[in-house]
């Protein structure tokens, strides 16, 4: 018998501040919507630097393990940031409508 995952926490309500993540160019995302709408807006270089940082604040905060998962392996991946920033829109907007 497999275990659900418990549904994730801050998908559109946010996070203790304290939580949110920081981009370097000064954005910041206290939930999973947050973050799509701000890698939406960030270069390229900002995602591209951040590549290796959204998968544990996707799990440890959001709560979300089958969406850092797909980071994840979209991150390891090491494609161009450019392509990686709309993956990872694309696929943050898929689960933001899988979850309602």
């Amino acid at each position: 018998m497999r275990i659900p995952e418990p549904p994730p926490r801050h998908v559109r309500d946010d996070a203790p501040d304290a939580e949110a993540f920081r981009f370097s160019d000064g954005q910041t995302a206290s939930s999973l919507a947050g973050l799509v709408e701000a890698l939406s807006r960030a270069t390229p270089t900002v995602v591209g630097y951040h590549r290796e940082h959204f998968v544990p604040w996707l799990r440890d905060v959001v709560g979300d393990e089958p969406l850092a998962r797909r980071f994840a392996y979209y991150a390891q991946a090491g494609g161009e940031p450019d392509v990686l920033r709309e993956t990872l829109v694309a696929l943050g907007r898929a689960r933001l409508r899988e979850l309602g």
